[in-house]
């Protein structure tokens, strides 16, 4: 009975440390945060003891404190949504799937992959990671399919074969257009069809050259950047598709080798339609 007393005796002592550990831990972290939006108030010395602070930081510290909490509710509030069932299996292979594309009339009907800590990581690796020279499509590192930019910037080879983005470069003949004026790319969340509205044969430039460098534009998160880019590609265009997009149309650029001279590219742009 007596040992039984004791360890009963010293977990409850072992409790109340751990819990005054947390108190002490939670205590300090919460002064930290309150000395922080202190230093912010306008008016107030730093490093101004609480005690010391008038009605008003308190209540200023108060409503900031409170804002923060609300704003970190909301954002884990916020649930990624389902993916598509079709993609399921293949996303649970490889989770660095964000989509898949396909154009009717070529060999193009692919996965589309994105690793943003390297963004030329499929390059050369196929969709089980390995290496393979004619690598995979995948999507600009600046993008983001849960909070995309108004343009997905995909990239990929343009193989002899024509396999991968080999016979993207149909599109430069204006019967191909008209035969296809529209493609699929879903994300691994939402289907969506695609209507082109320019084919671009242009390349890539020298750092200090003075021309439209349509890879520096994957993230276009306002109308003028939108509205300068689409012009800029319609204006490079190698024929008038007759279509155009406006601000608030999501709009998806292929970008692939093209041999018309060095560095070159050839390039389809295309809008999301309903």
């Amino acid at each position: 009975m007596a040992l039984a007393a004791i360890i009963f005796a010293l977990s409850t002592v072992l409790c109340a440390a751990v819990a005054w550990r947390e108190f002490a831990v939670s205590e300090r972290i919460a002064t930290y945060i309150e000395n922080r939006h202190a230093a912010k108030a306008p008016g107030i010395a730093a490093n101004t003891p609480k005690e010391e602070w008038p009605s008003w930081v308190a209540e200023y510290v108060a409503r900031q404190i409170a804002a923060a909490e609300a704003a970190h509710a909301e954002t884990q509030a916020i649930q990624p949504p389902e993916i598509l069932p079709q993609y399921a299996a293949l996303y649970a292979e490889n989770s660095d799937l964000v989509g898949w594309l396909k154009l009717d009339g070529t060999k193009i009907d692919y996965p589309v992959l994105q690793n943003k800590q390297d963004p030329e990581y499929y390059l050369h690796r196929g969709f089980d990671k390995n290496y393979l020279y004619a690598g995979a499509l995948f999507l600009d590192a600046k993008n983001d399919i849960l909070l995309p930019s108004a343009n997905f910037l995909i990239y990929g080879h343009n193989m002899k074969n024509g396999s991968y983005f080999g016979q993207l470069p149909k599109y430069l003949d204006r019967a191909f257009f008209d035969q296809q004026p529209i493609f699929q790319f879903d994300t691994i969340y939402e289907t969506g069809d695609y209507e082109v509205i320019a084919v671009v044969l242009t390349k890539i430039y020298n750092q200090d050259e003075d021309a439209f460098k349509y890879y520096k534009w994957a993230l276009i998160d306002n109308e003028a950047d939108f509205n300068y880019y689409v012009e800029n590609m319609k204006a490079l265009s190698v024929y008038d598709t007759g279509k155009s997009a406006v601000w608030g149309e999501q709009l998806i650029t292929l970008s692939t080798c093209y041999y018309q001279t060095e560095n070159g590219r050839c390039v389809v742009v295309g809008r999301k339609i309903d």
